[in-house]
């Protein structure tokens, strides 16, 4: 026998029956929220101006990625990492939202290629015998190209100062000759 509406209203009934209403209800929006789930690949991510692209697995084109989509440190979105998000229509096109991580990319959280060493019987990496050591002018004339050409906007200043960081770490480690 149903219990007429007056009666539930404030009772435990009542309760129980608001709550199964809305787990059914969450249910079915979870069931729908998933259907328009895509998953891609992060092919960019500016840790600095909080946003990069998503390349989406269907080829659609990229999608925007903000990082106050995020539920995550945003030091975990490198490229090649995979993702699962909707993409919802923003100002200016398509954006990511409900962003999840799925597999990590094969770049760690500093920016570099995320490989093992593999150490020889001397106790030193493969890398050590593999690595150039450079005049400390060519390594200074090679820095500065790749500084101005990968970051158009830098001043001179901060090009200098970026430099000297990067030379005075090449001598403390050796990798160049004088």
């Amino acid at each position: 026998m149903l219990l007429p509406p007056a009666a539930i209203k404030g009772s435990l009934a009542g309760v129980v029956v608001v709550a199964l209403v809305r787990r059914s209800l969450l249910l079915r929006l979870r069931k729908v929220v998933a259907k328009f789930m895509t998953t891609g690949k992060v092919i960019r991510f500016d840790e600095v101006r909080g946003y990069g692209f998503v390349t989406p697995d269907t080829g659609a084109d990229d999608v925007f990625l903000h990082v106050n989509d995020l539920t995550f440190d945003k030091r975990l979105l490198t490229p090649g990492t995979r993702v699962q998000f909707v993409a919802a229509e923003g100002d200016r096109g398509l954006k990511a939202t409900q962003v999840q991580i799925i597999e990590q990319g094969p770049v760690g959280p500093t920016g570099r290629t995320v490989k093992p060493a593999t150490a020889t019987a001397e106790g030193r990496s493969e890398d050590d015998e593999l690595c150039d050591i450079l005049p400390s002018a060519e390594l200074r004339a090679e820095i500065t190209e790749a500084l101005v050409t990968s970051i158009p906007t830098l001043t001179a200043t901060q090009i200098v100062g970026a430099r000297e960081c990067v030379l005075r770490i090449a001598e403390l480690h050796g990798w160049t000759e004088d």
